[in-house]
């Protein structure tokens, strides 16, 4: 995030629909820690990756957020419920069910 100034006036969102592996990592040099996080891939097949880098222009940022967001998903989040479901890979409970799944985060040093 340090690479991008903090005026770039962006708000990107990247989708990542097929991860080969189930882990990113998130470092801050500046204060030498860091994220890991890893994940069972049999549920959380995709991610997207988003970045309001002095974007963000409306409520409730008004252009001062400068952040990176990564968020795990159970399928292809850019085609929307419907495509999903007719695609076959929307993740379906049924009422009542449940799932049982892990995600782990682990403080590193950096």
């Amino acid at each position: 995030l340090s690479r991008f100034p903090r005026n770039l006036n962006t708000n990107d969102l990247v989708y990542v629909p097929r991860i080969k592996d189930s882990w990113f990592r998130l470092v801050n040099r500046g204060i030498g820690l860091g994220v890991e996080v890893t994940w069972d891939p049999s549920v959380f097949r995709s991610m997207w990756l988003w970045r309001p880098l002095g974007g963000g222009l409306n409520y409730p940022w008004f252009g001062r957020i400068y952040a990176t967001s990564v968020e795990l998903a159970t399928s292809w989040p850019a085609t929307g419920l419907a495509e999903q479901v007719k695609a076959g890979t929307a993740y379906e409970i049924q009422g009542n069910g449940q799932i049982n799944t892990w995600v782990r985060l682990r403080i590193i040093p950096y």
